[in-house]
């Protein structure tokens, strides 16, 4: 019989703990609904690694019952807890990709799933934040936008609301998925957001603020790749390359002006 030192050599790790996660939902294509994928991730409170489920069937004989696997089922809704900041900003992109799909006021909405379907990535963490296991759920679109109980009774605590999102029916299981891999795929996932042809037209149209356009859209790409360091611990990402965008704007403007 095993004692304490067999268990804790056989749980290897000390075991995958239930808060280490992380939660990556990309907007839909042909929705514009203002979600920040990154403050998203980190507002996420609770969420859960979806189950895997096959159907069955019996086949009686001489007294007995035989089981058969059969086909899989739809995959279960899955559910995601946020904390609601003070600019509500997941509940109203939430709100939007809803009301996308079917408007409230005229019943109408994106007819194309390609529009309204997304992908989330579901990742188990280890405690160094090294990625155990991922789960990709394809072609999802939200099918409930949870209350937020408000209460003059609440104390000490911050607003949460559950969204319940409905999946494609194609979940893929990857073990150990590269962080490249992934980011792969959030820039396959994005990549029909980027309107080249409108920014090529801005720049033939009105040549600065095409410059602009163009300024920010290559800074962004290229800041987090050269990750170069501003500051002590700080480093260059996307954000920088939207503010170095913005910054040329006050130039161009600036120079317009003075001349």
């Amino acid at each position: 019989m095993g004692n304490i030192d067999d268990f804790k050599a056989n749980l290897l790790g000390g075991g995958a703990r239930a808060n280490q996660f992380r939660i990556t939902i990309t907007p839909p294509p042909g929705i514009a609904i203002g979600l920040d994928v990154r403050r998203t991730s980190f507002l996420v409170t609770a969420a859960a690694i979806p189950a895997i489920e096959m159907n069955f069937f019996e086949v009686p004989f001489r007294g007995r019952v035989i089981h058969y696997p059969g086909d899989r089922p739809a995959p279960a809704d899955w559910t995601t807890t946020f904390y609601n900041d003070t600019d509500f900003m997941i509940k109203t992109a939430m709100e939007r990709w809803s009301n996308g799909i079917n408007d409230f006021a005229e019943n109408t909405g994106t007819s194309n799933p390609a529009d309204y379907q997304a992908d989330l990535i579901v990742e188990q963490l280890d405690r160094d934040d090294t990625i155990l296991k991922t789960y990709l759920l394809r072609n999802c679109f939200p099918t409930t936008i949870g209350e937020i109980a408000l209460s003059n009774e609440n104390q000490d605590a911050i607003g949460k609301f559950e969204d319940i999102i409905i999946t494609g029916g194609q979940n893929f299981i990857e073990d150990n998925l590269p962080e490249a891999t992934l980011g792969i795929i959030v820039i396959f996932a994005v990549l029909p957001l980027i309107k080249i042809k409108k920014m090529r037209e801005l720049l033939a149209n009105n040549t600065e603020k095409g410059l602009v356009c163009w300024i920010t859209f290559l800074s962004t790409l290229l800041f987090p790749i050269l990750s170069i360091e501003l500051f002590s611990g700080i480093n260059t990402h996307i954000w920088t390359g939207i503010i170095f965008g913005f910054l040329m704007s006050l130039m161009i403007e600036k120079t317009k002006t003075s001349s």
